[in-house]
């Protein structure tokens, strides 16, 4: 990247996140006000937006922080923007770098919430355990399809504490967060399994293995938790949100795949394909009775019954 370009979206990023973060803000930021300031294109904003995390979001020529606020002091909120700014450059790489440049980040932020006067105030992504080396080695596996052999760990047995390493030989397909948990997906015995990735030690190249359909990769982008059952076919899920909340669900998608629509009234339907009943549930159990679901109906008597056993529940222990 040429100097200039370099020099002027860095005055963009600490502009965006300056305004953002400011103790009068409304968490948005109007994308046309800010492009006709900086002489850009709502393009390059957008792609902007994109390298600066999963706390921020760009729909309908509106910037958005969906994070935690900063506390109002200035020497903290300077600190937070600073890593900020480098998240948003971390982003913009590609492998080991990439990879080694957000893990210290996540080490750096995590440290600091525990400092007397922390300035970030919330990290939702978990650090990955695993050495550099070894994210560069799952990298370089998933992008060449080399089947990979490693040790893992068994969650402990609740009554007997017991924990015990098991040896597996998987393709490993992608990495993905669910609710700040890192987990690996690959295929194990032409199945598509999960692996947290923090149980996950001795990786070590195997062989190679062969391509997975174009079919099954998409499924994993429009995976929402770590629900996500990869080897079931996807059905549909209408949901109608509350013109009440309906502002944080045009922030910030549900799923990639969904379908919004706005209603006259405010309200929203979405729709949206999913594997599992529990990708959606937690999310719909949250809201209510803000959100309700329109179908299907296996999905609608599956809330309403966990709605029923928790108040039976409330009444038991009255």
């Amino acid at each position: 990247m040429p100097r200039h370009d370099y020099t002027q979206r860095l005055a963009r990023l600490t502009k965006i996140l300056t305004l953002l973060y400011h103790p009068k803000s409304d968490g948005s930021l109007c994308a046309k006000t800010l492009a006709q300031e900086f002489g850009v294109s709502l393009r390059t904003l957008r792609r902007d937006v994109e390298m600066m995390g999963a706390d921020f979001s760009y729909e309908r020529d509106t910037i958005y922080f969906l994070g935690s606020k900063l506390p109002n002091s200035t020497s903290q909120a300077d600190s937070f923007i600073a890593l900020a700014l480098l998240r948003s450059f971390a982003y913009s790489m590609n492998g080991e770098i990439k990879s080694q440049m957000l893990s210290l980040l996540n080490s750096l932020e995590s440290t600091s919430a525990h400092n007397a006067e922390p300035f970030f105030t919330r990290s939702n992504l978990e650090e990955i355990a695993l050495e550099p080396e070894s994210i560069a080695r799952l990298q370089k596996a998933i992008k060449e399809h080399k089947v990979i052999g490693f040790e893992f760990l068994k969650e402990p047995n609740i009554l007997s504490h017991s924990t015990a390493h098991t040896q597996r030989e998987v393709l490993p397909l992608k990495i993905l967060n669910f609710s700040g948990e890192w987990y690996l997906l690959g295929l194990e015995s032409n199945e598509i399994k999960k692996f947290y990735l923090n149980n996950i030690t001795n990786i070590r190249e195997l062989g190679q293995g062969k391509r997975v359909s174009q079919e099954i990769l998409a499924r994993l982008e429009n995976a929402l938790n770590a629900w996500f059952s990869p080897e079931k076919e996807p059905f549909m899920v209408r949901l109608w949100i509350d013109p009440i909340i309906a502002k944080y669900f045009k922030r910030k998608k549900i799923s990639p795949n969904q379908h919004l629509d706005e209603n006259a009234d405010g309200s929203l339907d979405i729709t949206l394909y999913i594997t599992s009943a529990m990708e959606i549930a937690p999310l719909v159990l949250m809201w209510i009775p803000n959100v309700v679901v329109l179908e299907p109906k296996s999905l609608r008597d599956f809330i309403a019954s966990s709605t029923e056993n928790y108040l039976k529940r409330i009444a038991e222990s009255s």
